[in-house]
């Protein structure tokens, strides 16, 4: 596509819609990769092929990377050599020799900069998702192992993981495809709309969200097939799992009556046909996002609960029993019942009595403060770190639409 000088074209390849068009198409290309080595026997496809031509650069064979580009380049100012040379031009009026052939060059430097810039980051998500697939594969996971039973019928606690991922991920792209296509008259090169990073933002707790409901019901239907019905409901009532998959479930299903109702305007349709065709635009549907609104703490709320959640069952995930897992629990299943009830009776929080106010945040605390430890003591700073980001995030959020609140005493 031409659309500009090459100052121009650098900016938009350095752009946010660009960046994820290649994080998209990296993904779906390594989904393919995976599908043909799990489902096929074809020969030369596996780990070394990866680290050979795709994780390491082979400086002894660079025309393998240079030279294709520089054929392609030279192929397109062949049948496309007018339009070109406008662009690319320095000066528009002189059609001399020597400023054609600058210009031509300055295509070509182009097309080997956008070559290594979509590269290194193809290459890095190709990276990551190699080694997310070699540890699920050492520890026996894989895409439908919620489905087929293994050979040692235990309870496990891990098996529906890998197909939790990808549906996640699929959701995570469908959603910003669609947001990014209806805004893409604003998200250009020249400006970044602060509702980018809101909706971003948003499809974050979102993915969340729906990676642990999702893992709690395909690893709930691998336990019940793998014993039974009664024996499953018996051990995770004893261990006290089952009432955070049930809080799972129950927190992402308001998360979704929140999204269908402030975010995508109550029109499903025109969502999933903005995110899955080649579609840019469908008139009076515009998906914009208002962070200045009453609604906005039900969702700061809510989203801390699924963060909360998320850390509860990573526990779960990773197989690990702490004090503070067990406080972090009852506050949840304590508090999230209670949140919603007193969301309902004070009209969306718009009016709310002061103790109620203070017993969420009261318990708010406990949760943070619980999950920080359990984390900092498993050493798991990684996951400490997201955790303490997006609650920071959250906290703000929060604070940011704190005059929405109507506190006061009833008399009666």
């Amino acid at each position: 596509m031409n659309y500009g000088s090459f100052s121009e074209r650098v900016k938009h390849l350095f752009s946010l819609k660009m960046i994820f068009k290649i994080l998209k198409l990296s993904s779906f290309s390594f989904l393919i990769y995976l599908l043909l080595t799990k489902s096929t026997n074809i020969h030369g496809l596996n780990k070394d092929f990866l680290f050979n031509n795709i994780f390491k650069f082979q400086s002894d064979k660079y025309y393998i990377y240079i030279l294709p580009v520089i054929i392609y380049s030279l192929f397109m100012i062949l049948s496309n050599s007018l339009n070109i040379l406008e662009q690319f031009s320095l000066d528009k009026f002189n059609k001399s020799r020597s400023i054609q052939f600058i210009s031509f060059l300055t295509f070509i430097l182009y097309r080997i900069i956008a070559f290594c810039y979509t590269y290194i980051i193809f290459a890095f998500i190709f990276y990551i998702l190699n080694n997310l697939d070699n540890e699920f594969t050492t520890r026996n996971l894989r895409i439908f192992d919620w489905y087929y039973l293994s050979e040692n019928l235990n309870h496990n606690y891990n098996s529906g993981v890998y197909f939790s991922l990808i549906l996640t991920l699929t959701i995570f792209f469908l959603f910003n495809n669609a947001f990014l296509k209806i805004n893409s008259n604003f998200f250009n090169y020249r400006t970044t709309e602060i509702s980018f990073f809101a909706y971003f933002f948003i499809t974050i707790i979102i993915c969340i969200g729906v990676f642990f409901g999702l893992f709690s019901i395909f690893n709930a239907i691998y336990n019940i097939r793998a014993t039974s019905l009664t024996e499953w409901f018996n051990k995770e009532n004893i261990i006290g799992l089952l009432p955070i998959r049930l809080a799972s479930v129950m927190i992402l299903v308001n998360l979704f009556k929140y999204i269908y109702n402030e975010t995508l305007e109550k029109k499903i349709f025109p969502f999933f046909i903005l995110a899955l065709f080649p579609v840019r635009h469908i008139e009076n549907y515009n998906l914009t996002i208002k962070i200045e609104t009453r609604e906005t703490l039900y969702f700061s709320q809510i989203a801390f609960y699924i963060l909360n959640i998320a850390i509860a069952e990573y526990f779960v995930i990773i197989e690990f029993k702490i004090v503070y897992l067990s406080i972090l629990n009852f506050a949840i299943l304590f508090i999230q019942d209670d949140f919603n009830i007193i969301n309902e009776y004070s009209k969306g929080m718009q009016t709310i009595l002061p103790n109620h106010f203070r017993r969420i945040q009261l318990f708010n605390i406990i949760m943070l403060v619980s999950a920080i430890l359990a984390l900092i003591l498993t050493k798991s700073f990684g996951v400490l770190t997201i955790y303490s980001i997006l609650s920071l995030i959250l906290i703000l959020l929060y604070r940011y639409n704190y005059s929405f609140i109507n506190s006061q005493d009833y008399k009666f």
